[in-house]
């Protein structure tokens, strides 16, 4: 039994890593409110002490309102491992350009990003298309969701948030930005027929790029019903001729947003799937379909399937890394099982 802690353990995605985890090791919650069991705020090094003790630190608050740097620079400097499941696109990339040998040669500790289902086990799923096209030269990652489900206060941040973030993508090893958070869009061949998807900024995209060093990938968003892309276009555009309005503008779409998905919608179950593909409509075209029933649950069961293959490997890195570039699929796969998971479908093309 490991002694873990989850920053955000109360959240609502943080409580359902802590009753994942908690079938099979000590879990503690910290929280800076003191309402968990260690009182932890990220935003004052003072607290850092109480991280000691612990061998894997999961970090699961809101990563738009609470960055993780000073944390994450503390458990490099003195040791541990921390698993970051924000998911804020600019923090993630922020954080992989740590990732440098000499960075890591001298770090104490093991920081690993974007641990989840999205990112997390779509990072891992792409580069495991990517290393079974010869010479892969593009990488396209789509997932289709629901926005009109269920989640929590952080994550309605992070989704205002996001409608202000330019989608980015990687083309023939260039990082090319559009001018509002939704990019170019496409048909992509999910398990039960293709649907529209448009390029969003996700954080999969930087992690993708950093594991497979694939001169082209691009990540795309399919939302269902198909007709909220619609909605999600007006809103980036009023998003970007507003933005010298961002803060209160943000602030109102959270709340909006808070009402409709963390109080309105919270029980509602959405379904997840992940299609990757390598070198599409070429002879060398690969690709792989994953999906989840409970997307809610599968962000849970993610965490849950890194523990597991973290705790099974014999010998660990330190420094910096993304999930991909820690992990293969064929490990979170068997975490996935050692966690209990009967959800999960993949398919190869």
């Amino acid at each position: 039994m490991s002694r873990i802690l989850v920053i955000g353990g109360t959240g609502y995605y943080g409580a359902r890593v802590v009753a994942q985890l908690a079938r099979a090791h000590e879990v503690s919650i910290g929280s800076r409110s003191g309402s968990g069991d260690v009182v932890l705020d990220l935003s004052r090094p003072e607290t850092f002490g109480a991280l000691a003790g612990f061998e894997l630190i999961i970090n699961c608050s809101d990563s738009v309102n609470a960055p993780p740097d000073a944390a994450i620079a503390h458990i490099l400097a003195h040791g541990g491992t921390w698993l970051e499941m924000g998911a804020d696109p600019t923090t993630i990339e922020r954080l992989l350009a740590l990732d440098r040998p000499e960075a890591n040669a001298a770090a104490k500790g093991t920081v690993i990003l974007g641990v989840g289902v999205f990112p997390g086990i779509s990072t891992v799923l792409a580069r495991a298309v990517a290393e079974r096209a010869p010479e892969c030269d593009s990488i396209e990652l789509g997932i289709r969701i629901s926005p009109l489900s269920g989640a929590g206060p952080a994550n309605c941040a992070l989704m205002a948030e996001s409608l202000f973030t330019p989608a980015f993508r990687w083309d023939r090893g260039q990082r090319l930005q559009s001018r509002t958070a939704l990019g170019p869009g496409t048909a992509l061949p999910f398990a039960d027929g293709s649907a529209r998807s448009i390029n969003f900024a996700l954080p999969d995209t930087a992690l993708i790029r950093h594991a497979t060093g694939v001169p082209t990938v691009i990540a795309h968003f399919a939302l269902t019903p198909s007709w909220l892309l619609f909605n999600f276009a007006a809103l980036a555009w009023v998003a970007w001729l507003l933005r010298v309005a961002k803060r209160p503008l943000a602030w109102v779409l959270t709340w909006q947003l808070v009402i409709l998905r963390a109080w309105l919608l919270r029980t509602v179950e959405s379904r997840v799937e992940l299609v990757a593909i390598a070198d599409r409509n070429t002879s060398s075209e690969r690709g792989c379909w994953l999906s989840f029933e409970d997307g809610q649950q599968a962000t849970a069961l993610g965490v849950g399937a890194a523990v597991e293959a973290w705790l099974a490997k014999p010998d660990h890195r330190a420094g910096v890394f993304g999930v991909a570039n820690y992990f293969e699929l064929a490990e979170i796969t068997a975490g996935l099982e050692r966690c209990g998971d009967e959800t999960a479908v993949l398919h190869w093309m």
